[in-house]
């Protein structure tokens, strides 16, 4: 991201891709585990259903705790140097990474998560 590439420390930057390259092994695993039960899922309707239903309210969860607030004053230009990006982008990064990468992987393993985070509560 564009606040990764304005941190100034090197060891702050190297360390902040490394822990991104993590998430995105950890969303990875995810993905091809529902891609690996997939058989199951479409043998239990009830499960899939369950889990559908559950994604309601682990979106809303996971919004309160990761989109963080949409006001607020911008960072500083200390702040900026750590790659700190404001609330604002944050925010839009979150619901940018929900909407074209989470939802739709969901999705893909026959969830019915885009009903669900638009249900979210």
């Amino acid at each position: 991201t564009l606040a990764l590439e304005r941190t100034e420390d090197d060891l702050l930057r190297r360390t902040t891709r490394s822990i991104l390259a993590d998430e995105v092994v950890h969303a990875r695993f995810g993905f091809d585990y529902l891609d690996a039960a997939r058989p199951w899922l479409e043998s239990h309707p009830e499960a899939r259903a369950s889990l559908s239903a559950y994604l309601r309210r682990a979106f809303a969860v996971l919004e309160a705790a990761l989109a963080g607030p949409t006001g607020g004053p911008p960072p500083d230009t200390e702040e900026r140097a750590l790659g700190l990006a404001s609330s604002a982008a944050s925010h839009a990064l979150f619901h940018d990474v929900m909407e074209h990468a989470i939802v739709p992987g969901l999705e893909a393993a026959g969830l019915d998560a885009g009903l669900a985070w638009r249900a979210r509560v």
